[in-house]
């Protein structure tokens, strides 16, 4: 990432795909950015003091997330996965677009913490290539603030989405069955 983005919160887009290895996104290429991770639950390996888990309290996750970013930390979340998963059944609230011509609404809280904080996006995925684990690495669009919210949010969405079908047509060493959205 360079010494562009050193000392800036940044928000990580990422997905369910591809080898596990936060592990080494903390120790390596993000170690100078301070990660935090957005998860629905705990990860086994993962210190716990680098997870915000919202699957028991919604309101101390979102708290947690803005004083990690107020302090400077970056924000790694995977949001392959129907909105409607992640929001008590609400399929209307997020960013909406398509993948593999399939309409999905996705949570948008790497929009809305994107231009609440003034963050850069990346798109960072590994990926297994020619037999070693490589990262893509791409800095995504910054959400228009100056767009309405939905109107944003749907732009950022069908970007990520068009990220993770390309990641789904990859190679089986990359695919992950279980993940959100196969089962989509």
């Amino acid at each position: 990432l360079g010494d562009v983005y050193k000392r800036q919160p940044l928000i990580i887009a990422t997905s369910h795909f591809g080898p596990l290895v936060s592990s080494t996104l903390t120790d390596n290429l993000l170690a100078d950015h301070d990660p935090v991770y957005l998860r629905t639950q705990q990860l086994d390996g993962l210190r716990e003091s680098l997870l915000i888990t919202t699957n028991s309290n919604s309101s101390q996750a979102a708290i947690a997330l803005v004083n990690a970013l107020r302090a400077g930390k970056s924000v790694s979340c995977a949001v392959d996965a129907p909105a409607y998963w992640q929001s008590n059944g609400a399929s209307d609230v997020g960013g909406s677009g398509t993948i593999f011509g399939c309409p999905i609404t996705i949570s948008a809280t790497p929009v809305k913490l994107a231009i609440a904080f003034k963050a850069p996006i990346f798109w960072i995925q590994p990926v297994w290539q020619d037999g070693r684990i490589q990262f893509e690495v791409q800095r995504m669009e910054q959400p228009n603030p100056d767009l309405p919210f939905r109107q944003a949010a749907n732009a950022w969405a069908q970007e990520y989405l068009a990220l993770i079908e390309n990641l789904m047509r990859s190679g089986p060493e990359n695919q992950n069955l279980n993940a959100p959205m196969w089962q989509h």
